[in-house]
């Protein structure tokens, strides 16, 4: 075989290689109700936050940034306990650090529904977490 032909069947092989083995696309995850809900106020909490050049210390901080998403005193809360989103205030979602590492749930409900409760930690992700993994993931016994 001459080296023209082995290197067409290498090339072939590799593009067959390259096509069979990709990763087709999943279509993304639908959200739930509750987890947009404080994914809105997750997101208004980082707008804050870039905006401050710091961790927002406070509601008062936020509310601004959430009257893009609606009625802020209706989003701070959580559609399943009835209660108010619970905060780790100054803390900078996207930036992992020391503090952040104890308790890295930025925003969470207060008593969620039926033993499970939404978080999102300091990357932006949305949680459904049982009470006792909550509690691991903060440092509680």
């Amino acid at each position: 075989m001459n080296r023209p032909v082995r290197a067409i069947r290498a090339g072939c092989l590799a593009a067959i290689l390259v096509i069979g083995c990709s990763s087709a696309k999943l279509p993304p995850a639908e959200t739930t109700k509750q987890e947009q809900a404080i994914l809105n106020v997750a997101q208004a909490y980082r707008e804050a936050a870039s905006a401050l050049q710091r961790g927002p210390a406070s509601e008062q901080e936020i509310k601004p940034y959430l009257k893009q998403y609606g009625d802020p005193e209706k989003l701070l809360v959580s559609p399943d306990d009835g209660q108010h989103y619970q905060f780790t205030w100054g803390v900078t979602p996207g930036h992992l650090t020391k503090s952040s590492m104890g308790h890295p749930y930025f925003v969470y409900e207060k008593t969620g529904k039926d033993g499970q409760r939404y978080a999102v930690d300091v990357m932006m992700k949305v949680h459904h977490l049982s009470e006792s993994e909550f509690a691991k993931a903060q440092g509680s016994k």
